[in-house]
């Protein structure tokens, strides 16, 4: 089940198994990588995985720091994003927990971005699903806070090369869904998060 959500998403663009590690590939380039004989390092509910709670975007204890402001979860960050309008996204910004933050952007009928361009890769020849607008601004949130917080930095770079994946029963996007064959957006988003951080030389 596990090899599912992590081989048939959209994201794998080649894979390359040597040993136990997996490679996945973007454009030619290694991305991440993860044992396929490791244990998986599931992560969602507070109370389900609490001592891995840090790697959701609901984790509240560190603010993070794009475009010139602070921000008080990488879920503030993804929800404002949603929205043109910069007095929505300060709105959104100023709200006190990653709950209002989504709640807010899932009611308010201010006006969002093209829905289909939030969800859909760029028409261009060598686009690929990290394109896809959501995707990278997820990605771009949990790089910042992964850089720049040594407490959170040090504990996604002792995961090893486990697979990370997002146990939201829920969610078939962001995570593995009921049956487990989501396409796992999110752990796949902070694999490569740790690749990158392994690459630059930031180490514990």
């Amino acid at each position: 089940m596990f090899k599912h959500f992590l081989l048939s998403s959209l994201f794998l663009t080649s894979t390359i198994a040597s040993a136990k590690t997996i490679e996945i590939r973007e454009k030619g380039e290694i991305i991440y990588t993860y044992d396929d004989k490791a244990q998986p390092i599931y992560f969602y509910d507070h109370e389900k995985h609490k001592k891995n709670f840090m790697l959701t975007n609901f984790y509240p204890e560190h603010l993070i720091y794009i475009e010139n402001k602070k921000w008080p979860t990488t879920e503030h960050y993804y929800q404002a994003k949603k929205f043109q309008d910069k007095q929505i996204q300060e709105k959104i910004r100023n709200l006190e927990t990653p709950d209002d933050a989504r709640d807010y952007a899932h009611t308010t009928k201010a006006k969002k971005i093209v829905p289909k361009s939030w969800h859909v890769k760029p028409k261009k020849s060598d686009a690929s699903d990290w394109d896809i607008p959501k995707v990278k601004i997820m990605y771009k949130a949990n790089l910042a806070k992964f850089k720049q917080h040594q407490t959170l930095r040090n504990f996604l770079l002792q995961t090893g090369n486990a697979p990370l994946a997002e146990d939201s029963q829920l969610d078939e996007t962001w995570g593995i869904g009921e049956k487990g064959h989501g396409k796992n957006f999110m752990g796949k988003i902070l694999m490569r998060v740790r690749h990158e951080l392994r690459k630059k030389c930031v180490l514990p």
